[in-house]
């Protein structure tokens, strides 16, 4: 709780929520879908990320972390049935990929759909038609080749701008990585290389942006890096109050 206020009113997030935002919205589906998925309720979850791309596109980076985590998962039981010898079907061991599959299925075929409806192609999506003004006039033109820039050159601008990098906008990651990373690593693996994963997906995707780096425009494309966060955070504040529990 203490985690979850700490980062609801000391970062990006408070700026954000003066009205209605998309992104906030976004990363709320996308750390529903990461609940989902430790929880074990596959098909939800791929309901859930779908519902998350199809808010803000760019999540779709994200399935590295997912896939990542389902096979990790597959990988332990497969491990904890051989030492039992108690293995079941091929299907029974890999039915948490089919069942995330199944379950963003349909979000994917209505987002083609809509891609074809709106754009006359299934596969145009709205960074292939970006509608911004110039000199008054309306110009319509492509993002979806935009994001080919050196991800090692625009990576500290991305994480350190002074109006509003990663870093500068919510530095309790910091202390989140710091005093929270081990704790979680030790409790739950997967977990964490699910939360790094994606945060680093995210983070490699817009430091690649050649038009401009999230730290110019605003860094709300990296909320669901913040709000995964929170979950080291949590541990770090865990050991801050018991701190001798914490080293046991």
């Amino acid at each position: 709780l203490i985690a979850a206020v700490l980062t609801a009113f000391t970062t990006l997030f408070l700026n954000y929520t003066y009205s209605y935002s998309l992104d906030v919205f976004s990363a709320f589906l996308l750390v529903l879908a990461y609940w989902c998925l430790v929880k074990h309720r596959f098909m939800v979850a791929g309901i859930v990320f779908g519902l998350a791309t199809y808010a803000r596109l760019a999540n779709a980076v994200a399935i590295l972390g997912f896939l990542l985590f389902i096979l990790l998962e597959i990988f332990y039981q497969w491990k904890k049935s051989a030492r039992n010898k108690s293995r079941g079907s091929v299907f029974k061991q890999i039915y948490p990929v089919f069942y995330f599959i199944a379950g963003g299925l349909p979000i994917a075929i209505c987002f083609f759909i809509t891609n074809w409806l709106m754009f006359g192609s299934p596969m145009t999506t709205s960074y292939d038609r970006w509608l911004h003004f110039v000199d008054g006039q309306a110009v319509i033109t492509q993002q979806s080749g935009s994001f080919s820039c050196s991800i090692l050159e625009n990576l500290p601008e991305v994480l350190m701008a002074k109006r509003s990098g990663l870093i500068v906008g919510a530095p309790l990651i910091l202390v989140a990585m710091a005093f929270g990373i081990r704790s979680f690593w030790k409790k739950a693996r997967n977990e964490t290389m699910l939360v790094v994963a994606i945060s680093l997906a995210i983070i490699a995707l817009f430091s690649s942006y050649c038009n401009a780096v999230p730290g110019e425009p605003g860094n709300r494309y990296l909320m669901p890096i913040v709000a995964l966060c929170a979950i080291p955070l949590a541990f770090a504040v865990e050991q801050s109050i018991h701190p001798r529990e914490q080293n046991d």
